[in-house]
This record gives structure tokens, C-alpha cells and sequence, in this order.
């Protein structure tokens, strides 16, 4: 991967996804849900810097995904609304499992969603990498 700036963006979400499945693994099912947030969030921005595609400093990119899809590696594309379903997922429950004490998520329900997005968001990550490595 020759952009440095994607490869940052990218080890940011290989290292939130590290963080979360030990925070799953801990029982700490909304840190890991939050973690998994920024982590499906850090692989985008990578993405997009890796297709020369500005974005704002914002959590909320998914309007971008769908503006910019003609500039996306085909391999993304074809798995473009899973990307956008996971990511818009997780986006909603950013508040809840970021600031628990505020929310009125059960530990079951934050276990349930990690339990939902995790394989899909790490097989999501994977497939960003692989697209930036072409």
C-alpha cells in the first residue's frame, strides 16, 4: 500500500478491532460496541483516502459512501449496501455504547449487536485492506 495516509487509517482500524474483541472477550459488550464503531469508521476514511475521495472530520460518513461509489474499488461495490447496513447500524448505537451510564442499553442488548456486526464488520475490514492493496 503505497498512500501512507490510508495505511494509517487502516492500522487505526485493525487497532480499534483489536480493542474491541478484547473488550468482548472481558464482557465489556459496549466498549467493544463503540470500538467496533470506530473501527468500521477508521477502515472507511481509509478507504476513501486510498480512493482519493475528501471527507470532513465527522463520525457520520455514510452519506459519503453512496456519493463516492463510482469511486470505490469494485470489490467494495459489490458489497456496498452490507458496508453502508453495518456501518449505519453501528453508527446509532455510538452514543448508547460510548456513554452507558446515559443510555437505556442492557448489557444483553449491547451483546446482541456486538454479537450481530463483529464477524461482518472484521469481514469488512478485510475487505477494505485487500482493495487497497490492488
Amino acid at each position: 500500500m503505497e498512500n501512507k495516509r490510508a495505511a494509517a487509517w487502516l492500522d487505526d482500524a485493525k487497532s480499534w478491532l483489536a480493542i474491541s474483541r478484547s473488550a468482548e472477550k472481558d464482557k465489556f459488550y459496549d466498549k467493544g460496541l463503540y470500538c467496533l464503531e470506530m473501527a468500521m469508521e477508521s477502515a472507511i476514511k481509509a478507504l476513501f483516502t486510498g480512493s482519493d475521495i475528501e471527507f470532513p472530520k465527522a463520525h457520520n460518513i455514510t452519506h459519503l459512501i453512496l456519493l463516492n461509489k463510482d469511486s470505490l474499488p469494485s470489490q467494495i461495490k459489490k458489497n456496498l449496501e452490507e458496508l453502508i447496513d453495518v456501518f449505519s447500524a453501528l453508527l446509532e448505537s455510538r452514543n448508547a455504547s460510548g456513554y452507558k451510564a446515559e443510555s437505556s442499553f442492557t448489557d444483553e442488548e449491547f451483546k446482541k449487536k456486538l454479537d450481530r456486526y463483529m464477524l461482518r464488520s472484521e469481514k469488512l475490514i478485510k475487505e477494505i485492506e485487500d482493495s487497497l492493496k490492488q
